[in-house]
């Protein structure tokens, strides 16, 4: 019961999951751990947020900033978000896939195999 609109197909090519992530982004999938997850689906925002040791090298001591959307990470702090209000694009038993912009995708990457990732359910 709706006309089509260009800005709500995906681009040309891509299918799935890769048509729900916007330009400039990247997916990644953050295993869900002992911390769990809340509840998800695909199209909810969501925070990354990481727990790290205060010695690991990120958002620590010589920290560049050059993290996620709205880093808000302070020298010292053991969590801290890695991006913020980012898209889920797809929600599985092991791991939930969000898209993060490309300049934070090494940082969530490195926080997944170093230290504890959880996802926070952001509101309106």
């Amino acid at each position: 019961g709706e006309p089509l609109v260009g800005s709500r197909l995906a681009p040309a090519g891509l299918t799935g999951a890769a048509a729900l992530v916007p330009a400039g982004h990247r997916a990644i999938a953050v295993p869900i751990g002992p911390a769990g997850a809340p509840p998800l689906a695909v199209g909810d925002l969501v925070d990354v947020v990481t727990v790290v040791p205060l010695d690991a090298g990120i958002g620590g001591e010589g920290d560049d900033g050059a993290g996620g959307e709205g880093d808000g990470a302070t020298p010292g702090e053991p969590a801290f978000a890695l991006a913020e209000r980012v898209a889920v694009v797809d929600v599985g038993e092991q791991a939930v896939s969000v898209a993060v912009p490309e300049r934070a995708a090494a940082r969530v990457a490195w926080a997944i195999a170093n230290g504890t990732v959880v996802l926070t359910l952001a509101g309106a």
